[in-house]
């Protein structure tokens, strides 16, 4: 009784073009559903992600990033000190062997 009650709800969806296409379209339906609930997970996801990596990389990120341009401050100074022999503002006292050296780079 059950295999035929199975049957012929087989052959009314799966006989005719209106019943197969209503088979498609509820598969497409379900599909699509599942595919918006995986990209709501996915975002909240990376919502998470972005977050902890906006409280705990950024400030590393930002003070590694003052450290380099301190660094390459004082280097710069330190050149122009060794160039100029301690007077940046008028040249006069600058070692002229350092100086040949450097300007030739």
């Amino acid at each position: 009784m059950i295999a035929r009650a199975a049957r012929l709800l087989a052959d009314r969806y799966w006989a005719t073009l209106p019943g197969r296409l209503r088979l498609a379209r509820a598969a497409c339906v379900l599909l699509a559903t599942g595919l918006l609930i995986l990209l709501a997970v996915a975002a909240t996801g990376a919502t998470t992600a972005w977050d902890e990596t906006a409280q705990h990389a950024v400030p590393r990120t930002v003070s590694a990033t003052r450290l380099n341009l301190a660094l390459n401050d004082m280097d710069a100074q330190t050149a122009n000190i060794l160039l100029s022999s301690g007077d940046s503002g008028t040249g006069k006292g600058r070692l002229e062997e350092s100086y040949a050296k450097a300007s030739g780079f």
